[in-house]
């Protein structure tokens, strides 16, 4: 799976995971969710790096989120 290597920069620099963070839908909260139900292990980074992306919110206007 594609998060599975990824570190605190990582998921910071990740547009979905952004959007989860700063505004999620019902299939962000589901995914992300079981995701980290399934890779307990990750969930000190998923922290950390949720912390760091709500702290950047107040300084950077981050694009709205459009699907491919």
């Amino acid at each position: 799976m594609k998060y599975k290597n990824y570190q605190v920069e990582d998921f910071v620099a990740d547009l979905d995971f952004i959007r989860w963070v700063t505004n999620p839908d019902a299939d962000d909260q589901h995914f992300w969710n079981q995701w980290i139900a399934e890779n307990p292990g990750k969930k000190p980074i998923i922290d950390e790096a949720r912390l760091i992306v709500v702290s950047l919110k107040s300084v950077v206007n981050y694009p709205p989120y459009s699907p491919h």
